[in-house]
């Protein structure tokens, strides 16, 4: 084993420098320096503080005592809006926040009047029908209709009962709304018929709406319409009574009807109940 000489200046600043690495007050021999100094970690480097990492790449973070790591899952931070002004298909919107659609209407003055019928727009036709049953409109603009028998199955009309509450003349409302009087009206007691006992009927009838021109009563007045009555006595045998009518509007209106029988013997009777009919032209 060789020997030298160290000046003891160097030994104490060695020594020093281990003590301040350490963080301790120790007292060293040579012999005990090289021992300290080894257990010296980090290569005299304490790390401190966060390395924030917000892209991929690679980073020196030996001196930092953690690392924060905050990069987009693609690597785009979407932004901005795309403008879409055109229909089709694979429009590439990923580097954007929003989209915003605006594809102009491709209707024309050409496609005025024509109807969707299976996606596409179809021009409509006309059509006839010459009878009755349900018909399909939806490529139809324009119908004619020519039934045999001038549609007479498509008269409308209304029925109903009327029990009344005192003796006397009765006024029934109908139902519906109508926009005119019916042509035809009929008020019946309907037991007088089947047991031949004391009973009433009333009928109306417009003859203009029905035949398309009133009647003559005398040679200087004839009558767009008529109501009368007819009372069934026991015996089977009827007296009648008919009055022309000179307004019409008393007795029926498109609202409803007052059967009016003039006197004491033609009339209603308390808690019986009557059944009428109107029909419409």
């Amino acid at each position: 084993m060789g020997f030298g000489i160290i000046d003891t200046s160097t030994l104490t600043a060695i020594a020093n420098a281990i003590r301040t690495k350490l963080g301790v007050q120790t007292t060293y021999k040579p012999s005990e320096m090289p021992e300290a100094i080894e257990s010296i970690s980090g290569g005299g480097i304490t790390p401190t503080g966060t390395k924030s990492i917000t892209a991929n790449g690679t980073y020196d973070v030996a001196s930092y005592a953690s690392a924060e790591v905050n990069v987009p899952s693609s690597g785009i931070t979407p932004t901005g809006t795309k403008e879409i002004t055109a229909n089709g298909t694979n429009i590439d919107v990923a580097s954007y926040a929003y989209a915003d659609v605006a594809v102009p209407n491709s209707y024309s003055q050409s496609d005025e009047g024509k109807v969707v019928s299976n996606g596409a727009l179809v021009a409509q036709s006309s059509d006839s029908v010459t009878q009755n049953g349900t018909v399909d409109t939806t490529l139809i603009n324009s119908l004619t209709v020519n039934v045999s028998g001038g549609g007479a199955s498509g008269l409308e009309y209304e029925e109903g009962t009327y029990t009344a509450a005192s003796d006397g003349n009765p006024t029934i409302s109908f139902t519906n709304a109508h926009t005119s009087a019916p042509a035809l009206v009929v008020f019946v007691d309907a037991d007088s018929y089947v047991n031949q006992i004391a009973g009433i009927l009333y009928s109306f009838v417009d003859l203009t709406a029905l035949f398309g021109q009133g009647v003559e009563i005398s040679s200087t007045t004839p009558r767009d319409a008529f109501f009368g009555f007819v009372r069934i006595g026991s015996n089977g045998t009827s007296s009648t009574g008919f009055k022309s009518i000179t307004t019409v509007s008393d007795h029926v209106t498109n609202t409803g009807f007052k059967p009016n029988f003039d006197g004491s013997t033609y009339k209603c009777k308390s808690g019986k109940t009557y059944k009428w009919i109107a029909i419409w032209k």
